[in-house]
């Protein structure tokens, strides 16, 4: 980053020149953990003066988050006792590299059914005490399960009865399509505060790739 080439700065004595730039990094791989950034600033007090060099002596450090989604889901239906009566089980297991917040699983009970009973179970934390909501769609009742947070590795399962008219047409095909999950924002359980690298650990100049200073150019005559 050059500063200063069409005039000069005009920093004075004790003052501050800060310089901000976003950092951004496609697909990083998972097994950088801690990113060091050496810095060194080129400068000059006259235009074509000589160039003076200063290098950062404890180069900041981050510490590498990796944020990224993945989850698997599932449905099964299955007959249960007495005609007519069929328990669904719905599965989310979240296999992102976080925690995610507000989650909730959708369904629809056929029209010809009604939801009998329900329960929400966590591999971590076993029975949740979580409510429905029901609202009326075309295909039947749309109902959503609450459950909130779900932590890395956690799988919430949802198990549900519905009963309907055992007279009635009906195919275990028609409760068999999933109607998906919706969740928020990664949870961050530690913010990434700036660090410092350690001076006895701190890498030599050499072993970055640093820019040449650009070369003065010559006084017009």
């Amino acid at each position: 980053i050059t500063v200063g080439t069409s005039a000069p700065l005009g920093l004075q004595p004790g003052k501050k020149l800060i310089i901000k730039y976003p950092l951004n990094a496609s697909e990083p791989s998972k097994d950088n953990g801690t990113l060091v950034a050496p810095a060194r600033a080129d400068f000059s007090s006259e235009r074509f003066g000589p160039v003076a060099t200063r290098n950062v002596t404890r180069p900041p450090q981050l510490t590498v988050v990796h944020k990224r989604r993945g989850f698997t889901t599932g449905k099964e239906v299955y007959p249960a006792g007495g005609l007519g009566r069929y328990e669904i089980l719905l599965v989310f297991q979240n296999n992102s590299d976080s925690a995610l917040e507000d989650l909730a699983l959708h369904d629809v009970v056929p029209g010809t059914f009604s939801l009998e009973n329900s329960s929400v179970k966590s591999s971590l934390s076993g029975d949740i005490d979580s409510s429905y909501t029901k609202e009326p769609a075309r295909e039947g009742t749309h109902i959503t399960w609450g459950v909130g947070r779900i932590e890395v590795g956690e799988r919430i399962t949802v198990q549900y009865e519905i009963q309907g008219d055992p007279e009635s047409e009906y195919k275990v095909s028609d409760a068999q399509d999933y109607h998906g999950a919706t969740f928020g924002e990664e949870v961050d359980d530690e913010p990434n505060l700036p660090q410092w690298a350690d001076e006895n650990t701190r890498q030599d100049e050499s072993d970055f790739s640093m820019p040449e200073p650009e070369p003065v150019p010559e006084p017009e005559p």
